[in-house]
């Protein structure tokens, strides 16, 4: 099973933060920024998630052996060839820092409306 990390890019959906804070921004409209921005996320290009999956698919995990144990930190399943596998960028951005690069790219300040953390929600990704 692979689980993906706020994958960005092209054909993106527009309720992902790269889009929903840039439109807002051109809009002059203000964006929520959770826990007062004390996020952070490993933003993830579509075509390195696409490589990693290319790459992936060719080697399946094996079963393991009677008696073998599941090392750790691998997310082999004990009882099932399966693996969850993490694809990410492997750098975790502080949101405000991505809200500043959005900033610069556009040459607009955004207008920050600070908010809580939502419920269920994680601090880093």
């Amino acid at each position: 099973m692979f689980r993906f990390f706020t994958v960005y890019g092209p054909w993106g959906r527009p309720d992902m933060a790269v889009f929903k804070f840039t439109k807002a921004i051109f809009e002059g409209c203000p964006i929520e920024v959770y826990n007062y921005g004390d996020m952070r996320r490993d933003f993830t290009y579509i075509e390195d998630l696409v490589e990693a999956i290319r790459l992936l698919v060719d080697v399946p995990p094996v079963r393991l052996g009677k008696g073998e144990v599941v090392p750790e930190g691998d997310g082999l399943s004990p009882v099932a060839p399966w693996r969850v596998v993490n694809i990410g960028n492997s750098h975790a951005m502080q949101l405000t820092d991505f809200i500043e690069a959005i900033e610069q790219a556009t040459g607009r300040q955004a207008e920050r409306n600070l908010m809580p953390r939502q419920a269920g929600d994680v601090r880093a990704t």
